[in-house]
């Protein structure tokens, strides 16, 4: 029973990371304009999803180099656990990133409107 479950079940693995693609892709979406805009992040979410994959391909192939054997933990769960586990972080990267672009393109006019005022106030 525990070689029935310590076999890695690739159609379960492929249609999870494919739908959390999809959902990556349509929660990032910006409708005001083209869905690759550069208001919208679906590029950057579908590059996070790609990057989780292959640290979780990486870290079981790594895992296999040094000897260590496959479990049912490892082919059942561990996908699943990171793939979880990075795109949260992506997402919170994601949200963080669209403040402070919009708080650094805020200080940079901050920046030349008081320069541009001490220009005029000297002359």
């Amino acid at each position: 029973m525990l070689k029935e479950f310590s076999q890695f079940k690739f159609l379960v693995i492929f249609v999870g990371y494919f739908l959390m693609f999809v959902y990556a892709g349509w929660s990032q979406l910006n409708w005001d304009g083209w869905w690759f805009a550069v208001n919208s992040s679906v590029g950057l979410s579908i590059l996070g999803v790609f990057l989780v994959t292959y640290a979780s391909i990486s870290g079981l192939g790594a895992s296999s180099y040094m000897g260590i054997h496959c479990n049912a933990a490892t082919t059942q769960i561990v996908p699943f656990l990171t793939l979880g586990l990075g795109v949260d972080d992506m997402f919170l990267l994601l949200h963080n990133y669209k403040d402070v672009h919009h708080t650094v393109k805020n200080n940079e006019i901050g920046i030349s409107f008081c320069i541009s005022i001490l220009a005029y106030l000297q002359s």
